[in-house]
């Protein structure tokens, strides 16, 4: 039985990628005729994220100089595929304009909205095959509907007997089936990677993501007394308590700020900064990325760590971290870029980057596309990276944005250690707190 279209599921390290490459190395060497293959996903970073990550999968295996010509160097969005018009939205490629494929991967599926799938299965052939991967616990997209995680739903109905057969004679595993004849080229079109690569089982950043998936609550409150080795929990309640935070934040950027003074090559400049992630929830307000930013600078220059003064209106030092927020082709810059500011050898100020293959690039601050301080980030920005060190900020008072899938999303942005300052109360609503968009393709949420 051959399916048109297939959902690999799975958390952050559970090999999609991995899976991906040999699917397509498979794929590949079964067909008869050169396959057309493309790579996408909804943004740039993750199109970038998908490449990198791709690329390292194929290169551990074992591959003929032909079968790597035919396999996409990179991905690009799913607005560049569909050639969707910036200015009024509409996509080149439609039911009457398809577009010549065979096989597309889709990467970061979670963050595809109802309209943008839409037009992306009415833009390819029916002949085609679309392979989506994704984290259906992670956020949805910004617009209106979860597809992903409403087809996601179906995984619980499990397989076919005819798949299911199938899959015990290729695997000789044990499969689920199901008896009844209703939504199967759904259920059997779902694969879910449960066994983590990236974590030992026993690690507690496991232990914790798996809680929280199954919202367990009374294992998940464990973190409050500090009984997990690589996590660490700090109430925050007080102005006493969220300045202790702050000085306690800026005490970890003290290796990064040594780094710059030893000066050190931009690379090992850059890889200290990426250890370690501060995450906030909010943009705006006294937890918000903003204000963090600015009290985190302000410890700082006290510190004499920064020097900061302005340029064209603006305050530029020597360590400033800054985030692009729109893409610029002509620079090779994606929005979600993050770039250190050091002198360079004219002793101007140059924001530095480190783009895909490792390639070092430099660009004078005048150049620079729109861009923000990112001592601290949001969760959403921060979706598809990882970090050897995480820090959570949570507010400490209700917002509707303080979901589950916020919570699970940072919790995941970690492969190693996570320091959470929160409030008990917040904390715990915010993980029973789930989010409500649907896309009416669940019969679960159906009236």
């Amino acid at each position: 039985m051959i399916w048109k279209h297939i959902f690999i599921i799975g958390g952050p390290g559970t090999g999609k990628t991995t899976t991906i490459a040999k699917i397509l190395v498979a794929l590949t060497r079964m067909s008869k005729k050169k396959l057309k293959i493309k790579l996408a996903a909804p943004t740039g970073k993750a199109a970038a994220r998908l490449t990198e990550s791709l690329n390292n999968s194929l290169n551990n295996i074992q591959l003929k100089k032909l079968e790597k010509i035919l396999f996409p160097s990179h991905a690009i969005t799913l607005h560049t595929l569909l050639g969707i018009n910036k200015n009024n939205n509409i996509p080149f490629f439609n039911s009457n304009n398809l577009i010549d494929i065979d096989i597309l991967i889709v990467d970061e599926s979670s963050m595809i909205d109802l309209w943008l799938m839409a037009q992306l299965i009415n833009a390819i052939p029916k002949k085609s095959k679309i392979i989506f991967l994704g984290d259906p616990n992670q956020l949805p997209a910004v617009q209106p509907g979860s597809v992903f995680k409403d087809i996601y739903s179906y995984h619980q109905y499990a397989y076919s007997i005819s798949t299911a057969t199938l899959l015990k004679n290729i695997t000789k595993c044990h499969i689920k089936t199901i008896q009844t004849s209703e939504n199967l080229i759904i259920n059997d079109s779902i694969c879910t990677l449960n066994k983590n690569y990236r974590f030992n089982n026993n690690s507690d950043i496991s232990r914790l993501e798996k809680d929280l998936k199954n919202f367990n609550i009374n294992k998940i409150k464990k973190i409050f007394f500090n009984e997990y080795k690589n996590i660490t929990y700090h109430e925050i309640n007080n102005n006493k308590q969220y300045t202790h935070m702050l000085e306690k934040i800026v005490k970890k950027y003290k290796k990064y700020i040594q780094k710059i003074l030893n000066k050190n090559n931009p690379e090992k400049i850059i890889k200290v900064f990426h250890h370690y992630r501060v995450l906030c929830a909010l943009k705006n307000g006294v937890y918000g990325v903003k204000k963090i930013n600015e009290n985190l600078e302000q410890i700082m220059q006290n510190n004499n760590m920064i020097q900061p003064h302005y340029v064209n209106d603006d305050i530029w030092y020597v360590g400033k971290p800054i985030m692009i927020t729109e893409n610029d082709s002509s620079l090779n810059l994606l929005n979600g870029d993050i770039g250190i500011t050091l002198l360079n050898e004219k002793n101007k100020l140059t924001v530095f980057f480190i783009l895909k293959k490792s390639i070092l690039i430099s660009i004078p601050i005048n150049l620079l596309p729109k861009h923000e301080t990112t001592w601290a980030m949001t969760i959403h920005k921060s979706q598809g990276s990882e970090f050897e060190h995480v820090i959570l900020i949570l507010p400490n008072y209700n917002y509707p944005i303080l979901t589950h899938e916020i919570l699970y999303t940072a919790v995941t942005r970690t492969c190693n250690k996570l320091t959470i300052y929160a409030n008990k109360k917040i904390f715990l609503k915010t993980i029973l707190n789930k989010n409500s968009r649907y896309s009416a393709l669940s019969h679960n949420h159906h009236d």
